[in-house]
């Protein structure tokens, strides 16, 4: 029971950490940090 409650927090906490990640990614394409994201036609706009 314990083993499978620890796998259970630690795929969770793996699929939190991946939609963060998604999550931050997107948005720094649609702001545009420094000048090195893949699309310049989003800060023109």
């Amino acid at each position: 029971m314990d083993a499978h409650l620890l796998t259970k927090i630690i795929h969770m906490t793996a699929v939190a950490a991946a939609l963060m990640v998604f999550v931050l990614r997107a948005s720094t394409l649609f702001i545009g940090v420094q000048g090195e994201q893949p699309n310049p036609a989003g800060r023109k706009a």
